[in-house]
């Protein structure tokens, strides 16, 4: 379903620039008056193909013809960069309740990445209320719309891997502190067979927490570079690729050593076990000597 709502999307843009061109090529400077006013009925794939031949026929007539087909084309052409951009902001929508409905995300998650998508769907509600009647200008709202959504993508996927960012960051934390609290039961029960699985673990944190620094660094870097303006969109999406590499990697450590801890907390459990049971052993020693 989603690829066909895609194909649709892609069907009426396709559309909608073979109309601005041939609209364009022979009506570049500023739009025609009202006074010629076209009302818009449903238009058929066969309608639009007349229509654009049409256009292509007048290119340099001034006929009152043409002039009707021109606007035509413009008037055509605004319906359907509307339904694209319409079909877009649902689409948007849509992700914004999916984001808020998901139950892995906390609420300062799903703060920052439903501003992103509010800051999209402000975006394209602007170029839909201001479109221009002028086929050229037209042309520019349909490549700035085509901008946008690209810088849609990679904001949103900056912000998603940012939240991952700071989540490896966290348990990577929660983890730092769990390792004091492991060296502290192992000296409090002498259980220096912990030693190995704790340094196990330890090793896998610290590996964790430096792909996470690595990610952190091509993050800073990314967001200089943009300042200055001294990157292109493929090197973008080559570095956003790298932070995501590297944050799927921090994870892969993290879940080697969630595995391991859990094997230190089941040694954990035999270990207070044997040692309640010598607790217990010894004061019954105890009472049966005093009785």
């Amino acid at each position: 379903m989603k690829n066909q709502n895609l194909m649709k999307i892609f069907a009426l843009f396709v559309i909608t620039v073979f109309l601005l061109s041939g609209v364009a090529a022979v009506f570049p400077q500023k739009a025609q008056g009202k006074q010629n006013s076209v009302q818009i009925l449903p238009i058929s794939p066969v309608q639009i193909e007349e229509l654009k031949t049409k256009i292509r026929e007048c290119k340099g007539k001034e006929t009152q013809e043409c002039k009707l087909a021109r606007q035509q084309g413009i008037e055509v052409a605004k319906v359907k960069i509307v339904e694209v951009f319409e079909a877009n902001i649902a689409r948007l929508e849509s992700l914004k309740e999916r984001i808020k409905e998901d139950p892995r995300l906390r609420d300062e998650e799903k703060k920052v990445i439903l501003e992103g998508i509010d800051t999209s769907i402000e975006k394209l509600e602007t170029l839909k209320e201001n479109l221009p009647d002028d086929a050229t200008k037209l042309r520019e709202v349909v490549q700035e719309y085509k901008k946008e959504r690209e810088n849609f993508r990679l904001r949103h996927r900056l912000t998603l891997e940012k939240v991952e960012e700071r989540r490896v960051g966290l348990i990577v934390e929660r983890a730092e502190h769990l390792v004091k609290k492991l060296e502290r039961f192992i000296e409090k029960y002498n259980a220096t067979d912990l030693e190995n699985l704790k340094q196990q673990f330890y090793e896998n944190i610290e590996k964790a927490n430096e792909s996470r620094n690595e990610a952190i660094a091509l993050w800073n870097e990314l967001h200089e570079r943009i300042k200055n303006k001294d990157i292109t969109a493929e090197e973008i999406r080559e570095m956003v690729k790298a932070i995501h590499q590297n944050l799927e990697e921090a994870k892969k450590h993290l879940k080697e050593a969630h595995e391991i801890l859990k094997e230190i907390l089941k040694e954990i459990r035999e270990i207070r076990e044997k040692s309640t049971e010598t607790e217990t052993e010894s004061e019954t020693e105890v009472e049966n000597e005093t009785e």
